[in-house]
């Protein structure tokens, strides 16, 4: 085997190690992705559920309206799905018909619930947060009476 035969071998294995990590590097990308996005998901299916409660609270007349505010202001819990914590906090507010802040009066018949969660994916160092404090999920409640 000549001098040129081994030098094309040797650039073909540099070659096929190099394809071969940023290969890997990129599967991993991906996967760090697509397990975020899942992890999103199930905080907005978490936070949909404490949505779902609190309406059905107030259907069911196990909640009057007004306690909404007294109930769940600053409530914090944790729940475990799979190997994941997810902390939650809620904190609701009076607002009127489109969802503006205002002061605290019994006249406006409509709450809004800010609810932000996060977790501390396995996959990865950083914090995921699903809705913030600076721009959390948001649902307006009406008093229908």
């Amino acid at each position: 085997m000549g001098m040129i035969e081994m030098l094309s071998i040797l650039i073909a294995v540099v070659l096929f190690s190099t394809i071969l990590i940023a290969m890997y590097n990129n599967i991993s990308i991906a996967m760090d992705i697509v397990y975020n996005g899942i992890y999103q998901l199930q905080g907005q299916k978490i936070t949909n559920k404490y949505f779902q409660k609190i309406d059905a609270e107030l259907l069911g007349g196990f909640l009057e309206f007004d306690d909404i505010y007294v109930t769940y202001n600053s409530y914090t819990d944790t729940e475990t799905v799979g190997n994941i914590q997810y902390n939650i906090s809620i904190q609701p507010s009076y607002c009127d018909s489109v969802g503006n802040t205002v002061p605290a009066s019994p006249d406006f018949g409509f709450r809004i619930i800010d609810i932000s969660i996060w977790c501390s994916p396995p996959t990865s160092s950083d914090t995921l947060w699903i809705g913030t404090s600076s721009n959390p999920i948001q649902k307006v409640f009406a008093s229908y009476e």
